[in-house]
């Protein structure tokens, strides 16, 4: 399999991305045709995903399995209704919250610091990101604009996906992975 480099772009995972789709969804006895609508691409593609001629992926396959979960979940009821795919910007969207983890890890591991320090740092960020998130929230309470409402609550719902980051890289450190 290949081997990714360690920066790459979110656009370099999205047939990695679309590969570990259409591997669930075909061992679930969905139809390579089905598989190629829900995931927005050709049926000979489909088929090299199958076959492991494309959208080749070696690290953390344990982590994007997870973050692609919900997507699989989505693209079952799409093909079961007959209706939609998964868009482009959903699979970027899982592209970058892999690129953002893989990079976390990369400044842990070289910065040399003691797993303890790294927790306590690690810990302190995500109680920074979910007191932030409460704060948002709390001013989002408090305008009568729907615009500024709309925006403190974006804000809030990106520190909350900053925690769930921080919270797996908490998981990692405490675990001993690579």
């Amino acid at each position: 399999m290949n081997k990714l480099p360690a920066k790459l772009s979110e656009e370099k995972l999205v047939p990695a991305i679309r590969s570990r789709i259409a591997v669930r969804l075909h061992s679930m006895g969905y139809r390579v045709r089905d598989i190629a609508t829900v995931i927005g691409t050709t049926q000979p593609a489909v088929i090299q995903y199958l076959n492991g001629r494309r959208g080749l992926y070696t690290k953390d396959e344990g982590l994007l399995d997870k973050l692609i979960e919900p997507l699989v979940l989505r693209a079952v009821e799409m093909i079961n209704s007959d209706n939609g795919k998964i868009e482009p910007i959903e699979l970027l969207e899982i592209a970058k919250q892999l690129a953002v983890i893989r990079t976390g890890k990369r400044y842990i591991q070289s910065e040399g610091r003691t797993t303890d320090e790294l927790l306590l740092l690690l810990r302190r960020r995500l109680q920074l990101e979910l007191s932030a998130a409460e704060q948002y929230l709390e001013l989002s309470k408090r305008t009568s604009d729907d615009y500024t409402r709309l925006l403190l609550r974006m804000i809030a719902s990106d520190s909350i996906r900053h925690g769930d980051i921080v919270s797996q890289m908490i998981s990692w450190v405490e675990s001993g992975r690579e």
